[in-house]
């Protein structure tokens, strides 16, 4: 007997759904680690972040916190 024939699609459906979570984050951290890095030196500031904190930022890989 396989996994699947002991899994309820319900199950199936929550386990999906939570992958699409986190590959959903991920391109959303992507996203805005690339916004990050067009900043120039004014908005940086007003964000309150140094140019080396956004260096160590943008440095992180996707699914990196």
């Amino acid at each position: 007997m396989n996994i699947y024939a002991r899994t309820s699609p319900r199950r199936l459906r929550n386990f999906a759904g939570a992958g699409l979570h986190v590959v959903n984050g991920w391109f959303e951290r992507s996203a805005r680690r690339r916004e990050l890095a067009r900043l120039d030196a004014f908005r940086l500031k007003d964000v309150g972040l140094s140019e080396q904190e956004r260096a160590c930022e943008c440095r992180k890989f996707f699914w990196q916190s």
